[in-house]
């Protein structure tokens, strides 16, 4: 039998036929998170698919800053050692919420997501992740909400795999609210070679051509934090480049406000002290024209954000420090991929980045009968939405359609 942990705190027996060792807790404040930090970072770097944005370093500033006044927990799935005085493992972790469904006047569970958390791909332990997850499911049919959202998770990797078979054992229905392809880096043999795979020969001279034309503007290197780094001065430079651009001027620079700031500035410290955040700029006579933030988690990473110099747009200092930031990518041992967080078709990062990752938005039921009925409603809705929509052979509808989407693109390339 296992033991349910209610969103209230109770712990009721529900009759699910599993090994006793499974058991799940919930966690609802953030002081309480604090006793768990050993185990979450270890469950984290054992993950069947690493996710830096459901970490404790980066997701406990998150939960500060953002979700604070929010009903959010954080659901533990535990097993019992292999031996009697073993401590117990943590073999999952899943921040979930109750919000309103977007198309429909009802409140559903959801996997936490804002505007800087880039994967919701839970954190489930290698070797036990389909168990996990089942006993996620146990506890989620044991809630009176009957849907539960799953927004920007992986839908080509392990945790697929888990989180279909379980549905067709238990005949859960899901719907796929929306999918896409994101540009991911995997290395080739060379940064050279990824290069001349990814980029036309053209491409590729005009981008040295530019670089030339840069470096006749003063001294141009380029850096990478370091270990001992004073990271406070990375950070201020970030933020001042960053808000000297399109984004300060329409208010949504990360400097503009005070919240979004001290969030940047707290995760960046700790992923820092962790050897997790890796900042990588263009520096012309000693000042930043151009900065990189990747996250680092396991064997992979998230580009997180990007700044540049206006002024130097000319000589696409965004591309260059890109093609930096692959050389970079490639020296580095153990990394096996880059996830690009990057919206669909981004006109810079899907030219350079060759490889692609599947992400979706899924909606399944909780395994209630209304809870089934309201996915049925789901799919038939959006049957009728694409049937009514009017279809066109292009994607555009006219050639000014066309030729604002080029300009858009073109001015997306130095950034």
């Amino acid at each position: 039998m296992v033991t349910l942990i209610q969103g209230d705190g109770r712990s009721t027996a529900a009759p699910v036929k599993r090994a006793a060792e499974w058991w799940v807790e919930s966690v609802g404040d953030l002081a309480s998170c604090e006793q768990i930090r050993s185990a979450w970072d270890d469950l984290a770097w054992h993950a069947i698919e690493p996710n830096a944005f459901y970490e404790p370093w980066l997701l406990l500033p998150l939960w500060q800053a953002y979700f604070a006044d929010q009903r959010v927990q954080l659901i533990l799935i535990y097993r019992s050692g292999a031996k009697p005085n073993d401590p117990p493992e943590l073999c999952g972790l899943v921040p979930v919420w109750q919000r309103s469904h977007d198309k429909l006047p009802i409140s559903v569970w959801s996997l936490w997501q804002n505007d800087y958390i880039c994967n919701c791909t839970p954190l489930l332990r290698q070797g036990v992740a389909t168990d996990a997850w089942r006993i996620f499911c146990d506890w989620l049919a044991t809630q009176k909400l009957p849907l539960m959202e799953l927004p920007l998770v992986n839908g080509d990797g392990p945790f697929q795999h888990a989180l279909l078979e379980v549905a067709n054992e238990r005949q859960t229905p899901m719907h796929v609210n929306a999918q896409y392809s994101r540009a991911l880096l995997r290395p080739a043999e060379s940064a050279e070679v990824y290069c001349s795979q990814s980029m036309t020969c053209h491409n590729r001279q005009e981008l040295r051509r530019q670089r030339r034309r840069l470096g006749e503007q003063g001294q141009l290197e380029v850096r990478v934090t370091q270990p001992g780094d004073d990271i406070a001065f990375w950070i201020e430079e970030f933020l001042r480049l960053e808000a000297a651009g399109w984004k300060g001027r329409e208010g949504t620079a990360l400097a503009a406000d005070e919240t979004n700031s001290q969030f940047t500035r707290s995760v960046i410290e700790q992923g820092f002290a962790r050897n997790q955040v890796a900042l990588l700029g263009l520096f012309l006579d000693g000042r930043a024209i151009a900065l990189k933030l990747n996250f680092l988690s396991g064997e992979g990473g998230f580009t997180y954000k990007i700044a540049f110099d206006e002024a130097f747009k000319k000589y696409s200092p965004g591309v260059q420090l890109e093609l930096e930031n692959i050389d970079w990518f490639h020296a580095q041992r153990g990394l096996a991929w880059l996830d690009s967080c990057a919206r669909p078709e981004h006109f810079m990062i899907g030219r350079l980045w060759k490889d692609r990752r599947i992400m979706q938005r899924l909606t399944l039921s909780s395994g209630t009968r209304t809870g089934d009925l309201l996915i049925g409603g789901l799919a038939c809705l959006k049957g009728i939405k694409a049937a009514l929509k009017p279809r066109h052979s292009s994607r555009f509808s006219s050639p000014e359609a066309q030729a604002k989407f080029r300009t858009t693109q073109a001015q997306e390339t130095s950034a």
